[in-house]
């Protein structure tokens, strides 16, 4: 409500100093249009005799009906502008007054409602305080009947408690009973048991001596008679081998071309992996000649002869798959 006031009062303070500013520059207006006309009569007083002569005196009479008649149009306009300010000041006095009833309008409205909002709340609580007194007797009456339910329940239970422990004692003696009787009789099964396991064991503890000590023998002989037979294959791949050594050096040599005529006597060991068709996978010198060119043209030239003459038992590819060769083609 405060704030609205301040607003309205603001306004009115702006539209005031609005209407002043105004007034100011209408009046500027008036005295700059009254003025050249006022000062006619002294212009004509003081013109030579000569020049007043010649105005004649309807001209005189037409410039004083047009002074009056500006005279006229600027009062009509300045009573215009006064009856313009009375409007707008009653407007805006009654337009206060409206707004003050309506603040108090609702001022009247807002204590009415907030009355009315206090006699709800006061009816509500008043409500409220009757449910929680209902509710504490209902509460009361129910944790009474609990208690002697529980009570009744507890005697009943005190009971059945003793009835049961009656009958589990009995039942416990009866148990212990079986139970000794039931351990006597597996003690001396167990007993059985464990002599027989144990002759058992001693058994397949001696069978199973004589069983690992023939595998043992078996596994040796086995391994002597493998190891025979893959050193046997060993030399037969390596015999294989060096007796195409020929051939694969020839290949080799049909391939190569001597990098210049400078190069002689150079000789490369070069380890060289083929497939077990004779394939070269490939060629690495592995003890150079000293001359970089040579040995290159050497990896070259094997790579060429692809494939090179091989053993074609498949037994013995394991054996020689990788194999050195002493690359000399001026040995």
């Amino acid at each position: 409500m405060v704030e609205q006031l301040r607003r309205g009062l603001g306004y009115t303070r702006s539209v005031f100093f609005s209407l002043a500013i105004h007034s100011l520059i209408f009046a500027s207006l008036i005295a700059d249009l009254w003025w050249p006309f006022s000062r006619i009569p002294d212009v004509v007083e003081r013109a030579p005799t000569i020049e007043a002569a010649a105005v004649s005196l309807e001209e005189i009479q037409k410039i004083k009906k047009q002074q009056e008649l500006v005279r006229q149009q600027e009062e009509q306009r300045l009573r215009e502008i006064e009856e313009q300010k009375q409007r707008k000041t009653e407007a805006e006095r009654l337009a206060r007054e409206q707004e003050q009833q309506r603040i108090q309008e609702e001022a009247e409205r807002q204590r009415v409602e907030q009355e009315r909002r206090e006699q709800e709340e006061v009816r509500k609580l008043a409500e409220q305080a009757e449910q929680e007194r209902l509710a504490e007797e209902r509460k009361k009456t129910e944790e009474a009947e609990q208690k002697r339910k529980q009570e009744e329940a507890k005697k009943k239970a005190e009971q059945e408690r003793k009835r049961k422990q009656e009958e589990e004692r009995k039942r416990k003696e009866e148990a212990e009973r079986k139970r000794k009787e039931e351990e006597a009789r597996k003690k001396a099964e167990e007993e059985e048991r464990k002599r027989k396991e144990e002759e058992a064991r001693k058994q397949a503890e001696e069978a199973e001596k004589r069983r690992l000590e023939k595998e043992r023998k078996r596994a040796e002989e086995e391994k002597l008679l493998r190891e025979l037979e893959a050193e046997v294959l060993r030399s037969q791949a390596i015999r294989s081998l060096s007796n195409l050594r020929d051939l694969i050096a020839e290949d080799i040599e049909n391939n190569w071309r001597r990098p210049s005529q400078e190069i002689q006597g150079l000789q490369a060991t070069i380890k060289v992996r083929v497939s077990i068709n004779g394939e070269v996978l490939s060629a690495e010198v592995i003890k150079s000649s000293g001359d970089l060119k040579f040995d290159r043209s050497a990896e070259v030239a094997i790579d060429k002869a692809s494939p090179l003459p091989f053993p074609p038992n498949p037994k013995y590819y394991d054996y020689i798959k990788e194999f050195n060769l002493l690359f000399n083609p001026d040995g």
